[in-house]
């Protein structure tokens, strides 16, 4: 067999017609960028995550960098993040001229361990900037709280987890700001790179619409300030927006797969599924376990022509773009036992049951 890791291309052949269709739509219309599809978009995941604005971006890492200017972050500043995500979550922070502040996770669930927020404020810290993984959300009611208490700004790093909830509260609708991607790899996709800021603050909102499009004042014309070009086109908003409408059937396909997977890997000692909380609504945007001997079991199922990944190898702050540069972390000890064995498998909609039976059988059968 041969099984991808994404599945951009069996979403396309699936959904061909209409996906076509959009495109002669827009380029029919020749209005490629800021077209009626942008704003369509923006009104629809503003309203599914529960926010009173959204501004469309050419990336989430340009979103979380416009999340932090547009609430004032200022060189020097300390913001406080997990030590365990992709890259991404931390270069605004780089690019703000702010200082990160790493914590440790949980060893089971691999989000930031909030238990020890407090612990790091000092009299620099400005914001928390709380990254959702792999689907599951952390307890956001909790990090508010902390956020209220010591009067600093949150920030969601909801990229990975649109579509989850913890305890009735959906991904990006907690805090100052939240930001979503839509690139390839995520349960909806803008067919290439694509994100959005999410805020009930006007001021916020403003600002991130200057900064996405050269400084320029929307109001006035005037440009106040050098911005970026960073927008989403039509088509992609409409893509985007067309996976959208269908999204509760999309994590109850990825529900169905994780749901396979853990019933068959509770009986393998040496594999532990993603537990589950009673709390958590997980969107399983990877599915992810901790395995023994696990570069072995990767290198095996990528023999038997099952694409796997690894996330992640390093903790963040182990990265060379670190070797210069200021952050703090204290006490990581969960990080550097994880990333030893973490082993992502395929989960999309698109996964059959033939395909989900064949990589339940090879893991098991790699550790009989």
């Amino acid at each position: 067999m041969n099984i991808p890791f994404y599945n951009i291309d069996r979403y396309y052949s699936s959904h061909k017609e209409n996906i076509n269709a959009l495109v002669e739509k827009i380029f029919d219309s020749g209005k490629v960028l800021s077209g009626n599809e942008v704003n369509e978009f923006e009104e629809s995941i503003s309203s599914f995550c529960n926010r009173k604005y959204a501004v469309s971006v050419g990336s989430c890492t340009d979103a979380l960098f416009f999340a932090l200017l547009s609430c004032g972050i200022l060189p020097g500043d300390e913001v406080i993040i997990t030590g365990f995500s992709f890259i991404a979550s931390v270069t605004p922070i780089l690019r703000a001229g702010a200082v990160p502040v790493f914590l440790d996770i949980d060893p089971d669930y691999f989000t930031m361990d909030i238990s020890h927020i407090e612990d790091m404020i000092t009299p620099r810290t400005r914001a928390i900037l709380a990254v959702h993984l792999f689907g599951q959300m952390l307890p956001v009611n909790e990090l508010s709280s902390i956020a209220e208490k010591h009067k600093l700004i949150l920030i969601e790093d909801a990229a990975q987890a649109l579509g989850s909830e913890y305890n009735g509260k959906r991904a990006g609708s907690t805090g100052q700001c939240s930001c979503i991607s839509f690139d390839p790899s995520k349960i909806i996709s803008s067919f290439g790179n694509g994100g959005v800021l999410l805020t009930d603050d006007e001021e916020i909102y403003k600002k991130a619409i200057s900064l996405r499009y050269h400084g320029k004042n929307s109001e006035n014309g005037d440009f106040e300030f050098p911005g970026y070009n960073s927008r989403m086109s039509s088509l992609q908003a409409a893509i985007a927006n067309y996976q959208l409408a269908d999204i509760n059937r999309l994590i109850y396909e990825r529900n169905k797969i994780a749901n396979k997977y853990m019933h068959a890997f509770n009986s393998v000692r040496q594999v532990t599924p993603p537990p589950r909380m009673n709390s958590l609504a997980n969107i399983y945007h990877k599915y992810v376990v901790k395995a023994e001997k696990r570069d072995e079991l990767a290198k095996y199922l990528k023999k038997e022509g099952i694409e796997v990944m690894i996330h992640y190898t390093h903790a963040l702050f182990e990265y060379g773009i670190f070797k210069d540069y200021p952050f703090r972390c204290d006490k990581i000890k969960n990080i550097h036992e994880v990333k030893k064995q973490v082993l992502s498998l395929p989960v999309y909609p698109e996964l059959t049951d033939e395909e989900t039976d064949f990589i339940i059988n090879k893991v098991t059968g790699f550790y009989s």
